[in-house]
């Protein structure tokens, strides 16, 4: 099997607590899952934002421009992730 890797425009770091003296404040969204589980977004400085998974709060984090989350936001309000969020039943009935 032949793995691809592609280079790719954000860093990767330990889970920043401050940035530019000033302690981060991570959300999350409203429709999230109460278990955890969920994508946590922090504004850092030089206008880029931290993403890490809430159930890892010290976990890595990945850091990327707001002009990339913007597409993703986009992206994923225009649904073109939402085959991703369901079963492989539902995949094949529905292949959109």
């Amino acid at each position: 099997m032949q793995t691809h890797v592609r280079m790719h425009n954000h860093l990767h770091m330990q889970s920043p607590s401050v940035s530019n003296g000033h302690p981060l404040r991570w959300r999350k969204s409203s429709a999230s899952n109460p278990n955890g589980n969920c994508v946590e977004l922090a504004e850092i400085a030089d206008r880029h934002v931290a993403m890490r998974n809430s159930r890892y709060p010290t976990g890595p984090v990945v850091v990327s421009s707001r002009a990339a989350v913007g597409a993703f936001v986009r992206g994923a309000r225009n649904g073109e992730f939402d085959d991703l969020t369901r079963d492989a039943a539902e995949r094949d009935a529905d292949p959109r």
